[in-house]
């Protein structure tokens, strides 16, 4: 790691230098000598502290000055005038580290990284689980893969479980035709094709926050750089932590964690925590 001398210590290795007796040694209002050391001690901490500030904006972790080059090197498009140093910088590193996935925590450590830290963000995927249903990070989008919905509150059917409702009658994506008279039970075909929409759905929901148009803007290319070609998502903002039930705080938050609301805590061992039901 490099080192740059502040004053101070360019002053004590200049007067160490000194030959022993002849020169005073002691604080450098002390004596005209070492007034005058301390005054070149001064003009060589000022190199010291230029090269110190070259130095730390060489690096996205420390950069200042160059910050905004390292965005546009990154992003190539700047972002809102509001985003503030900690999150340029948080957002430049994960960019460099990140990998095109679609994983539960790439998704929500992205989204909270356009948000100031203390607000949260959630992911919810409707109508999830299941061997054959697709989830964030972990099963494809192949041919066989079982239609899911939004289930019978959403959606006004009868059904206990439209989920397992739509795999019990086998209708799969790539198997079997929808025509304009398709009826799969009690649900028309307009209904069929509402869910049929929302299958690949996942939502972002943002808490206590308005992202500024730039930043919603460059969040949405960096969403679709990373999702599969069917899938589609659903951005809300400025909600209710409570109007979700999430009450419950949860410190020092990682991906093992499976939790799907967190926000920044620069102060916490992981830099995140979470909240649940």
């Amino acid at each position: 790691m490099a080192i740059f001398l502040d004053v101070q210590k360019t002053y004590r290795l200049l007067q160490r230098e000194l030959p022993e007796g002849v020169y005073p040694d002691g604080s450098p209002s002390g004596s005209f000598s070492a007034a005058s050391v301390y005054s070149k001690a001064s003009l060589i901490a000022d190199a010291y502290t230029n090269l110190n500030s070259i130095y730390q904006n060489y690096f996205p972790q420390t950069a200042t000055e160059k910050i905004d080059d390292w965005v546009l090197k990154t992003y190539r498009f700047p972002f809102s005038p509001s985003t503030t140093l900690l999150q340029k910088r948080d957002r430049v590193i994960s960019k460099i580290r990140k990998q095109p996935t679609i994983t539960l925590w790439e998704i929500l450590t992205l989204v909270v990284g356009y948000l100031p830290e203390g607000k949260y963000v959630q992911i919810s995927e409707p109508c999830g689980g299941g061997d054959n249903f697709w989830q964030l990070g972990v099963s494809l989008l192949g041919i066989n893969t079982l239609l899911k919905g939004l289930g019978p509150a959403d959606i006004g059917v009868a059904f206990e479980d439209w989920c397992s409702k739509v795999a019990d009658l086998h209708w799969r994506l790539g198997s079997d035709l929808l025509g304009e008279d398709t009826e799969l039970a009690e649900i028309a075909y307009v209904d069929l094709a509402q869910v049929q929409a929302n299958a690949y759905l996942y939502e972002i929901r943002i808490f206590d926050y308005q992202l500024p148009d730039l930043d919603y803007e460059n969040l949405i290319r960096e969403l679709e750089s990373a999702e599969p070609a069917r899938s589609a998502r659903v951005i809300l903002q400025n909600l209710n932590l409570a109007t979700y039930g999430l009450t419950n705080n949860v410190a020092d938050v990682d991906q093992f964690d499976l939790i799907n609301c967190i926000t920044r805590n620069s102060s916490s061992t992981t830099g995140y925590d979470g909240k649940t039901i």
